[in-house]
């Protein structure tokens, strides 16, 4: 009676961890719709401001412009003094994924409902990237 009786409690226990929402799940709870600017650097790019739409599916769209470092009192050649594009990815239920086209590929967890933590890889090279809503 003991023994049934442990395998029904490790049963109902378990039960709801097997149920666990998947972590690739778009996550639609927690929009990331507005306004994001960062002041870290990205190898050229400085002082980031992004505009975010989320879709209820947890795709998200928008564009990022930026400046780019003042290198012996000019902008970058490649690409002037006020880089831009747009920007498209997904925020699921562990992360946000979202390629910033132009600067990178960007992965990140919604730390607070205002302030992303990530990385940003641009050309095989990792750099922190914090975006916080303005």
């Amino acid at each position: 009676m003991t023994r049934s009786f442990s395998l029904i409690a490790a049963i109902i226990i378990l039960l709801p961890l097997g149920c666990s929402k998947d972590p690739n799940a778009p996550d639609a709870t927690t929009s990331l719709s507005g306004h994001w600017v960062s002041a870290d650097t990205v190898e050229v790019f400085t002082g980031f401001d992004l505009q975010m739409a989320q879709s209820d599916n947890g795709l998200i769209s928008g564009n990022w412009t930026g400046k780019t470092r003042i290198i012996s009192g000019k902008c970058d050649a490649t690409y002037g003094c006020a880089p831009g594009n747009t920007l498209s990815g997904s925020n699921l239920s562990l992360k946000v994924a979202m390629e910033i086209l132009g600067a990178g590929t960007y992965s990140a967890q919604l730390v607070t409902k205002d302030r992303l933590d990530g990385r940003i890889v641009r050309f095989g090279k990792s750099y922190r990237l914090r975006l916080h809503r303005n």
